[in-house]
């Protein structure tokens, strides 16, 4: 899979003014705003500048193509999307993340989509929605991809951690000291960062057989690792 961002972008940082089918950048400022059920192209972080898209509840965000980019231009502040549903018109939410600091997703992410991460940046994609079912696979090829909240992958997606990339474990409370995921695979690593006592991953839940060449380290707690069957 790929994701071609398009070089010409509409700037707008309101989120709430955005128009179907456009490729969105908020370059020389944050995103704020509420947006209902919408459709656009991509979108990109190109600032420094904190900012949020916020998607109403009950409302669906599609990015029609897929694309999610954070350039490195973003070297600072915070940066999120939160509120209803993200989806992609492609069935895969592409993120490349190129900048210095987290992208939080906190929006459900549901159906058969599948997540990809790529990109070189230091910051981490993090995806923090508890109540998450996607069953696509989760395939993250370079850089950081972060999963808190309990129940940030779908309980049968697959988890492919390429070399050199790294999913990383940190749960925000004791309480959410768990990830169920449907199988592992890859030669990249898994770090438990999380400080709230030890992290429970459970795989197997897709009955397929796959081989993890990787690492498996707790940086911040203990980490257990559980595959039934």
């Amino acid at each position: 899979s790929g994701n071609l961002i398009p070089v010409a972008s509409t700037v707008r940082t309101n989120v709430g003014a955005w128009l179907s089918n456009e490729d969105i950048t908020n370059t020389g400022g944050g995103y704020t705003g509420t947006t209902g059920s919408k459709s656009v192209n991509s979108l990109i972080f190109n600032s420094a500048t904190s900012g949020t898209v916020t998607v109403s509840s009950a409302s669906t965000l599609e990015i029609i193509g897929g694309g999610v980019l954070v350039t490195s231009a973003v070297t600072g502040g915070t940066h999120a999307i939160t509120g209803g549903t993200l989806a992609s018109g492609t069935s895969e939410l592409i993120f490349t993340h190129d900048g210095a600091v987290f992208l939080n997703v906190s929006s459900s992410i549901g159906g058969t989509t599948a997540v990809t991460k790529t990109g070189a940046g230091a910051g981490a994609l993090r995806l923090t929605n508890a109540g998450n079912t996607f069953t696509g696979t989760v395939n993250i090829q370079s850089g950081f991809l972060q999963v808190a909240g309990g129940n940030a992958i779908g309980d049968t997606a697959a988890v492919a951690v390429g070399s050199g990339a790294v999913l990383n474990l940190n749960a925000p409370s004791a309480a959410y000291n768990a990830e169920t995921v449907g199988s592992i695979a890859g030669a990249g690593t898994i770090d438990n960062v999380g400080t709230f006592g030890a992290f429970t991953l459970t795989t197997g839940g897709d009955n397929t057989s796959t081989t993890f060449s990787g690492i498996i380290k707790d940086t911040g707690s203990n980490l257990a690792l559980i595959k039934p069957g």
